[in-house]
Parts: structure tokens; sequence; C-alpha cells
């Protein structure tokens, strides 16, 4: 079981964050910030992605946007869950409560069948 931390905007919208590392944020970066709304990070690393893409055109190399690629999924993947929950509360979630589930759904579920609000 994954720990999930639930998250509610005043408008009723619930989120679930998982704790900790994110596969999805590893291996589809760019993807996942835009799904999670991430938009500033994902424009950084899109452009920087770019600006590596440039410099190896010129130079004839691939080794720094490999470097890059991976890098970043590393740095997405250990952080990216941080970042969402950042996000959230700036867009004006609240933390209600952490839930065990093996999903996001599974902990939505368990929040709002265990809540009476």
């Amino acid at each position: 079981m994954k720990r999930y931390k639930i998250y509610k905007s005043p408008l009723g919208m619930i989120e679930a964050v998982k704790t900790g590392w994110s596969w999805p944020g590893f291996f589809f970066t760019l993807i996942w910030l835009l799904v999670k709304k991430l938009y500033v990070t994902a424009g950084m690393v899109f452009l920087i992605a770019i600006i590596i893409g440039f410099v190896e055109f010129e130079t004839g190399g691939t080794v720094l946007s490999s470097f890059y690629n991976l890098s970043i999924g590393l740095i997405v993947g250990l952080k990216g869950n941080q970042w969402r929950i950042k996000n959230l509360v700036s867009r004006g979630f609240i933390f209600k409560t952490t839930v065990s589930a093996k999903t996001p759904e599974g902990a939505l579920a368990s929040y709002t069948t265990n809540t009476n609000e």
C-alpha cells in the first residue's frame, strides 16, 4: 500500500498526491508536469532541452542531452510530488488527511467513503 495525501479545494475538487517517488514523473517528465498543471516547471524543462538540443546540433554531440534527460527525470521523480503539493496549496487546496491505498483513485474513494464532508 502507498501513502497518499488528500487535498480539497474550496470548490470541492479532491486530489490525491502520493508520498515519495513518482515513477510517471521519472519516465514521462514533460507530459507528467503538464498533466499535473506544473506549467512553469514544464516550460523551464522544455526550454533547457531546446537549448541543449541546439548546442548539440551545432557541436555534433549527444552526451549532454542524455545526461540532461536522465538528470531531469531523476529530479522530477524525486521532487515532483512535493512540487505538486506546493502547486495545489497555491491554488487554494487544503490538506485534509493521509490515507493508504494501492492507487490514487483508491485513495480518493477511501477518503470520500470515510468522510462526511
